[in-house]
């Protein structure tokens, strides 16, 4: 456990495996999909970090939906997919709107490559109770995280944009046995958007307390000060298509797009506090160690030096594992 005595908080009794079964971040990879495919989704590879050459509004693939936003733009049918879709997509995040540079070394879940896992539901072939059950599920059952260590968001509403609050997303996370003091309203953080324009909506979060034994924190949902409650997946309702003069309209259909971080799922599996501390990453910083000069380690400080001996700083770090995961 890593314990920075100069931080504002102290995080320990991290270090708890919730699965008897599931170890490995490829085993958890292989659930997930697994598990969708058990719920009738056809797995769909992932696509090259490298968008085709036709796109011209990203330098990097950086979200599992890439590859579909042809089709739930209505520029390309959906018939070219399965209804129903569980992906793994590496993706890269240095620029433009979804931009995580910023965030590597001051918290421990950041990444600018990493992989997002992700259940699609094309033209209304689920709504969002099922949606909904289906994350609850894989995360409580088949991972087997205890309920009373998450917390979800939904989408507050917003009068300016004229759309309302989610108020059947809310009801829906009632229904499933969550109290009202862990389902949270949230604006901006709660609608997702591809870019300036193009498809968007509503969305349902659900995150994650990495202290256990401590009750209720919902003040630390998505907190710019503290990142022990860290978001693990995003369910997004995709309905409507921003355009350029900022007005939204509805599409003619909803489709679920939803975002699960390997990474961080991982180093809840693995009870670790920081993604850099689980099977992804141990062993590359641990090569690195060897081959390089003598003292030159890993100490897991955020930010700056902190107590501990750290030569390279974590961004530096980051950017030599990142190279490594990326060209496996």
């Amino acid at each position: 456990i890593l314990i920075e005595v100069n931080e504002i908080m102290i995080i320990t009794c991290l270090a708890r495996r919730y699965s008897s079964s599931i170890r490995s971040a490829n085993e958890t990879r292989r659930a997930f999909i697994n598990f969708f495919e058990s719920e009738g989704h056809v797995h769909v590879p992932s696509s090259n970090v490298i968008p085709p050459a036709t796109d011209k509004s990203l330098v990097f693939t950086n979200a599992g939906m890439n590859q579909f936003k042809d089709a739930i733009a209505g520029v390309e049918s959906t018939n070219k997919w399965p209804s129903k879709v569980v992906t793994h997509q590496k993706c890269i995040r240095a620029g433009g709107k979804h931009n995580d540079l910023d965030n590597i070394g001051n918290d421990l879940h950041h990444l600018s490559f990493f992989e997002m896992m992700g259940n699609w539901g094309f033209n209304n072939a689920y709504g969002k109770k099922n949606a909904c059950e289906l994350a609850w599920t894989f995360l409580t059952e088949i991972i087997g995280i205890p309920k009373s260590r998450l917390y979800v968001t939904y989408f507050a509403g917003n009068p300016e944009w004229g759309i309302a609050a989610d108020i059947e997303t809310r009801d829906i996370w009632r229904s499933l046995g969550l109290d009202s003091s862990r389902i949270l309203p949230f604006v901006d953080e709660n609608f997702w958007e591809m870019g300036p324009t193009g498809s968007c909506g509503p969305c349902t979060e659900i995150h994650y307390d990495r202290v256990e034994g401590r009750s209720n924190v919902p003040h630390l949902v998505n907190s710019k000060q503290d990142d022990s409650v860290v978001e693990l997946w995003n369910v997004v309702f995709t309905n409507s298509m921003r355009h350029e003069d900022g007005s939204v309209s509805q599409l003619n259909a909803m489709h679920v797009d939803t975002g699960l971080g390997l990474e961080r799922l991982v180093s809840v599996v693995q009870g670790v506090n920081s993604n850099f501390d689980t099977d992804l990453f141990r062993p590359i910083i641990e090569s690195i160690e060897k081959t390089a000069k003598p003292g030159v380690r890993y100490g897991g400080s955020r930010g700056r030096r902190g107590t501990r001996a750290v030569v390279m700083p974590p961004s530096a770090w980051s950017r030599i594992m990142y190279a490594l995961r990326a060209s496996l």
